[in-house]
């Protein structure tokens, strides 16, 4: 799931747009670009929630911080996930949560 993460994250916004310019040139994508991760039926699901409790991320003068685990519970409890249901939905936003900020390091060394 943290390969879809990163996918969308390089190329997700720009993946038609560059589809369409390879094709007005005659030109092929590059491979990164095609190659988006496939997922497995219903793990769409936590990507959407990674994205909606993104607006919960600290940002600060050292840059952002991981989702507070306080908006995981409000979260959780919003959409009834309890149990072991929660400790799945927890570790699977940590591990995108690790991802993203991973990301954002990345791309800050590079600027």
């Amino acid at each position: 799931m943290t390969a879809a993460l990163r996918w969308r994250l390089d190329w997700g916004s720009r993946a038609d747009w560059l589809a369409e310019a390879a094709a007005e040139r005659g030109a092929d994508l590059p491979a990164a670009v095609l190659d988006e991760p496939d997922l497995a039926p219903g793990l769409g699901w936590y990507l959407d929630a990674f994205a909606e409790l993104g607006s919960c991320r600290p940002l600060g003068m050292a840059g952002a911080g991981p989702i507070p685990w306080l908006a995981l519970d409000a979260y959780a409890r919003r959409h009834d996930i309890a149990g072991d249901a929660f400790e799945t939905f927890s570790l699977l936003i940590a591990a995108l949560d690790a991802a993203w900020l991973a990301h954002i390091e990345e791309r800050q060394k590079c600027a």
